[in-house]
């Protein structure tokens, strides 16, 4: 859409398009974003992000271009609106936009951010390492069954099949849904999945396998009616799962979408659906980072933003810096998210207090003077969006 457009005017001339926003940050905006850049003199870009300037949710960006190779030193009108009221005088809101380098867009993102943002993410950025490189790339998402009325069970059902048959206990494991996981804390709700993954001999497990049977039309894969076609047996999980022994280990686990930080540690061995995603370590620095202030500013810079709040990809989340503080700093916010935990569970009235004493370490942790710490808490007021922690993606089928 943008290179017909170029194609058909001609040299200098002025193009304006209004477009979504995601191919700025998305893998697949990487030829366009790059091709921009390099070839296309950029006048403006204004950001609406979420808000509902039409009646859909489109995340619309305003492009102003023009067709002729930038110069060096060119610099980009930019500015992001957060607030629906601004739209209605954009004369006036356009004059808080800000110049910034074409250079300074890179091929990996756009991040449309004014001088003081961009010099405190570098900061932030020497402060340590990616959370991917951090956890080694121990990243899983969340199992997607296909049909989950099928191997989604309550207690009384597996207790029926455990009842029935004391080998279906093997494959019946505790279960977590995306609604289930809060900042700093699990709520099961006594579910459990039937896991019969990949290979499994469904005939040693009678009582699962007749349990299973009633919905057989229904599970087949790649027929009407059916689950998506693949190489799974109908009685299988849809997914292959491979690393399915991560399931039980302790681990941080978080939702895809996030209206603010809702990071945990699971210790209890739960199986999750796919609005859930885990990381394979059992570090409770890790967790305070994530849940803080500079977690969530991070996460606000890096993720792709939906409406209030944001998705949390691992392409865009494992960009997140996560300090490397002294072992004497470390160990003080590790034993504050520990106290967190704590809290949530039986004191929450405790937590206000607990987590501004784990933000003001994660700040020294990162090396943060007072005019930056203003900086990220400004900024995050101006995206706060609404406090809600049942904004998450269920299974689809």
């Amino acid at each position: 859409f943008y290179a017909r457009g170029l194609n058909l005017a001609r040299p200098n001339e002025t193009l304006i398009y209004i477009t979504p926003n995601k191919f700025m940050r998305a893998g697949y905006g990487k030829r366009l974003r790059d091709f921009l850049r390099q070839q296309v003199t950029l006048e403006s870009l204004i950001d609406f992000g979420d808000l509902p300037l039409f009646d859909a949710t489109t995340y619309p960006l305003i492009a102003t271009l023009r067709k002729t190779r930038p110069a060096p030193d060119h610099t980009v009108r930019t500015l992001t609106v957060t607030d629906l009221e601004d739209t209605e005088h954009m004369a006036l809101t356009a004059q808080s936009a800000f110049p910034m380098p074409q250079h300074a867009l890179s091929s990996a993102e756009w991040q449309l951010s004014d001088p003081a943002a961009r010099a405190l993410m570098d900061k932030l950025r020497a402060a340590g390492k990616p959370l991917g490189e951090y956890v080694d790339g121990k990243f899983y998402y969340g199992i997607k069954t296909g049909l989950n009325e099928a191997f989604v069970i309550n207690e009384a059902k597996r207790a029926e099949l455990i009842a029935a048959d004391p080998r279906s206990a093997e494959i019946i494991k505790p279960f977590l849904r995306g609604r289930d996981v809060k900042r700093w804390r699990v709520e099961p709700k006594g579910l459990y999945l039937i896991f019969t993954r990949r290979g499994i001999n469904i005939d040693g497990y009678p009582a699962v396998r007749a349990h299973l049977e009633q919905y057989k039309d229904r599970l087949m894969p790649g027929v009407k009616g059916g689950r998506k076609a693949g190489t799974y047996q109908w009685y299988e999980i849809q997914d292959s799962i491979a690393y399915y022994p991560e399931f039980e280990k302790p681990k941080i686990v978080y939702q895809v979408f996030q209206v603010k930080p809702s990071f945990t540690i699971d210790i209890q061995g739960h199986y999750l659906n796919n609005a859930l995603w885990m990381l394979s370590v059992e570090d409770y620095f890790l967790l305070g980072c994530l849940n803080s202030t500079v977690g969530w500013f991070q996460i606000a810079r890096n993720c792709t933003k939906i409406q209030n709040g944001y998705q949390l990809i691992w392409d865009y989340l494992q960009k997140i810096i996560v300090s490397i503080p002294p072992d004497a700093l470390c160990t003080k916010i590790a034993a504050l998210a520990e106290k967190c935990l704590a809290a949530a569970k039986g004191h929450p009235e405790r937590l206000p207090a607990l987590e501004a004493q784990l933000n003001a370490l994660v700040y020294q942790a990162y090396g943060l003077n007072a005019e930056e710490i203003a900086l990220i808490e400004a900024q995050l007021a101006g995206r706060a969006g609404v406090e809600s922690e049942e904004n998450e993606m269920e299974e689809v089928d």
